[in-house]
């Protein structure tokens, strides 16, 4: 896997390279007024993992950092941008966004973030402008439904993938396994798993086996599938399968380090 590291401006090249080789951008976190609290809008704070999980299937870096710090500043002008920590931590890049009349119950306050956001993404990755604006517009227009492939095997007919969804409320968080024929293309999504923080999607990804599935191929090719009967016994995480997105958007592989 090659990482896709864009040419960062000269004042913040040390400081993004000091601590050691490359990492994957893995978590955006927002912050209050020079960091001294934790910004708890759940639509907000949703949209920025999205968007880390969104850069990372796409392999961008910020160097030795592995996670975003926005702090929505009222100390700066609204826009104006300024780097906070110069790399005293070495797994984040601290980034002061200033909107001073930002408030958690305007009801302008994603917008603000996400604008904030793009805005820090854009001053240290210029030349990553494109794939920034992409995971910002993929962001917003596909939200909870997005499907963030954490595991993938490849089998002699199959591919098996398991990915999860970040919701607004992690009461809703899904895993999705996704199976494709590769003899003819074809391809079918479970009923969605329930579990707990996105975060854990990962190690219980490792749990979800080809063999847990059953599969039918039918006359025209198409595929059947639902869990065994073994896996659904005694099970009640089991959901009905989602109504009304036929066509789910999966992302490339998100890895939690390069």
């Amino acid at each position: 896997m090659r990482l896709f590291q864009p040419e960062f401006r000269a004042e913040y090249a040390e400081t993004i390279m000091k601590n050691g080789k490359p990492s994957l951008l893995y978590d955006i976190r927002y912050f209050l007024n020079d960091q001294k609290a934790y910004l708890r809008h759940p639509a907000a704070v949703a949209y920025g993992r999205r968007m880390a999980w969104l850069l990372n299937s796409e392999s961008i870096s910020l160097g030795a950092f592995n996670s975003l710090y926005v702090n929505l500043s009222r100390s700066l002008s609204d826009g104006e941008i300024s780097i906070s920590n110069q790399g005293t931590d070495w797994w984040y890049l601290s980034i002061d966004v200033g909107v001073a009349s930002f408030s958690e119950s305007s009801t302008d306050a994603l917008e603000s973030v996400q604008e904030a956001t793009v805005a820090a993404l854009l001053e240290v990755c210029p030349e990553a402008r494109d794939l920034i604006i992409w995971a910002d517009k993929t962001a917003r227009k596909h939200a909870e439904d997005i499907r963030f492939l954490v595991k993938s095997n490849n089998f002699k007919r199959y591919v098996f993938n398991v990915a999860t969804t970040i919701p607004d409320n992690l009461d809703n968080t899904n895993l999705f396994v996704f199976v494709l024929d590769k003899q003819t293309g074809n391809e079918v999504e479970l009923r969605p798993l329930a579990f707990g923080a996105y975060m854990l999607a990962f190690d219980d990804a490792e749990f979800l086996r080809l063999k847990d599935v059953d599969i039918e191929v039918l006359e025209t090719g198409k595929l059947n599938a639902d869990w065994s009967d073994k896996f659904q016994t005694g099970r009640t995480n089991i959901r009905p399968r989602k109504i009304g997105c036929s066509s789910p958007y999966y992302t490339k592989l998100i890895r939690r380090q390069s």
